[in-house]
């Protein structure tokens, strides 16, 4: 005999009330169904059934954490952070390495702050915002843009954990597959910098004679439409670069040239390149110097005197400074005409240009050719200074380059004895034309012994081993959200992609400017397509009364 109440059934056996389910699970249904049909074990009232149904309970329990335990060892469907980071644990990728998405989702959170705090300044609201721009990398922000405070509860969800949880399995899939492919290559470093920064990388294009290499990216922290009606706020075009065997700064120390001088550059190198040549006055010595490369038949010629202590810089880009100050009104450049001395003093090389035989060849060297100069025509004849313009540089090939050094010279007088017909000794003179010369006498005739000029050389040489990777100028903002103790985002990146570099090469981390600097800026229009060299030399005009650099 039972009773009905609480949705629940009751049945007294042997002086017991035994309190029943009011329905009997599907899994308690399925394990009677195994019994024989004739003992119609599924029905609600046989205490059997209350019993399979009871023990069915623990085993759903079971078979729950059961399916728990397999979903949090699938990378896919994990939805605990610490499950995640166990699962990456297991390719040794430590927490450590997903540092960086943390430092970028805490600086969002303090602009949300900022954005969320009612009693906050409006300029302080303007401030928070502008970093936002620059944190993002947001062209404008849209519909945003009327209703600051509509960016608090997007910025909340950025951050959020659900969010965070995502971009830890993207991180964690990404490095996974980047290790299996294989690292040491050139796009293995590119993708893990995106996979780093949570940037997706889309395509890698190779450019300036393969020496850089573009991955052209697309920034997944990104804020989505304010409303289902609206559109997402425009973002920049993102990019990574990498540069390999970059350029660094080789100098040789300023060294004494005497008068027709001599001194051989070896270099090793990819490519030939151009060189800053710096001289430096000595005395009254120093007067219309000129330094030639003998092997190419190439020169640097200034129509000047540079005093004591002055320097005349030829810089690699052609211009002409005096003490810093521009005078390429008089100087210029040539090739050609540059043949060897046949007196017996200097021995004709290999390299030498002469003049060719009736048969268009040379005894020996080089074919000599007439004289050009640049920026102006004829300029050994022509009347300086010029319109200015700016000379060539001398290129120092790969190996040897041999540079002459030349300054005006003014001899004394000769006397010379020819006898006439009558064999009667007449005395006869010929004099120099002095011209604020060199006076340079010696009893050999081959010059001055007293050093004419200082002379120093610098070029910029490709480092062999060695990248640089170039982030964006953006990502640069996210240091000031750093203690002054802590390392830079730059430095975490660098640390972090220790593990996917080749063994041997050298790898540094640096922020790109787009800001013009003088003299290496490429300035360009809206439509024009963005050059490689723009990375580093930038091709945005700066701001009035921004800070300069310094170097």
């Amino acid at each position: 005999m039972g009773a009905r109440g609480n949705g629940g059934r009751y049945r007294r056996i042997g002086g017991f009330m035994i309190i029943s389910e009011k329905l009997i699970s599907k899994r308690a249904t399925t394990i009677l169904s195994r019994f024989p049909r004739h003992l119609d074990l599924t029905r609600e009232d046989k205490v059997f059934a209350q019993v399979v149904n009871s023990l069915a309970r623990e085993l759903d329990i079971k078979t729950m954490q059961v399916g728990q335990v397999r979903k949090s060892h699938r990378l896919g469907q994990a939805d605990e952070m610490r499950d995640l980071l166990l699962l990456a644990g297991l390719h040794d990728l430590r927490p450590i390495r997903f540092d960086i998405v943390r430092l970028r989702s805490d600086a969002l959170n303090g602009v949300a702050t900022i954005l969320g705090d009612e009693s906050a300044a409006a300029e302080d609201r303007e401030d928070a915002v502008t970093t936002l721009r620059k944190l993002l990398g947001l062209a404008d922000l849209g519909d945003y843009a009327l209703d600051y405070s509509a960016l608090v509860e997007p910025l909340r969800e950025l951050t959020g954990y659900t969010s965070c949880l995502g971009i830890l399995r993207y991180q964690i899939q990404q490095l996974i597959r980047i290790h299996r492919a294989g690292n040491g290559s050139v796009r293995s470093l590119l993708e893990a910098c995106g996979a780093y920064l949570h940037l997706r990388v889309d395509a890698i294009s190779h450019v300036g004679d393969d020496y850089w290499h573009i991955a052209h990216c697309r920034d997944l922290l990104t804020l989505p439409p304010k409303d289902a009606a609206g559109a997402a706020p425009a973002t920049t075009d993102d990019w990574l670069a990498l540069e390999e065997n970059p350029f660094k700064k080789t100098t040789i120390a300023p060294e004494e040239f005497v008068h027709r001088g001599k001194r051989k550059i070896l270099r090793n190198g990819f490519d030939p390149v151009p060189v800053a040549i710096a001289i430096t006055g000595i005395e009254d010595r120093t007067c219309y110097p000129m330094l030639v490369d003998t092997s190419k038949g190439h020169g640097l010629y200034y129509a000047g005197m540079v005093g004591d202590g002055q320097t005349l810089e030829f810089t690699a880009d052609g211009r002409v400074l005096l003490d810093g100050a521009a005078t390429d009104t008089q100087a210029f450049a040539f090739s050609g005409a540059v043949f060897a001395e046949n007196t017996g003093l200097t021995k004709a090389s290999a390299t030498d240009f002469a003049f060719c035989n009736e048969h268009g060849t040379t005894p020996h060297g080089q074919c000599g050719v007439f004289v050009t100069t640049e920026p102006v025509e004829e300029g050994f004849s022509a009347d300086l200074p010029h319109m200015g313009g700016l000379s060539p540089a001398i290129t120092l090939a790969v190996g040897a380059t041999n540079l002459q050094f030349f300054v005006r010279i003014a001899h004394f007088g000769t006397r010379t004895t020819v006898p006439p017909a009558d064999q009667a000794a007449i005395e006869s003179y010929s004099a120099g034309h002095y011209n604020t010369s060199l006076f340079a006498l010696d009893t050999t005739g081959a010059g001055a012994l007293d050093a004419a000029a200082l002379i120093g050389f610098a070029w910029q040489e490709r480092e062999a081993f060695k990248v640089i990777v170039w982030l964006p100028s953006r990502f640069a903002s996210y240091d000031l959200h750093i203690e002054s103790a802590e390392p830079t985002l730059a430095q975490r990146l660098r640390t972090l992609l220790d593990r996917h570099r080749a063994a041997g090469i050298s790898l540094d981390i640096q922020y790109a400017s787009d800001l013009w600097q003088l003299p290496y800026g490429y300035i360009t229009d809206a439509d024009s397509p963005q050059s490689y060299k723009s990375i580093t030399a930038g091709s945005r005009l700066w701001n009035t009364g921004s800070p300069q650099p310094t170097s």
